[in-house]
């Protein structure tokens, strides 16, 4: 995640672009929720 007050210092009117997302937020965030549950099933199968 990148801080907003990072992107609004940062940010240039002049050369805005808009980029089209193939995933929102939420998506992401719940992909690296299973990805993590993954690997922590891997973990306690190898008796880390």
């Amino acid at each position: 995640m990148t801080d907003s007050t990072h992107i609004k210092a940062n940010a240039s009117r002049d050369r805005a672009q808009t980029v089209i997302l193939a995933k929102t937020p939420n998506e992401h965030l719940l992909e690296l929720e299973e990805e993590a549950r993954m690997l922590a099933a891997a973990d306690i199968r190898h008796g880390a």
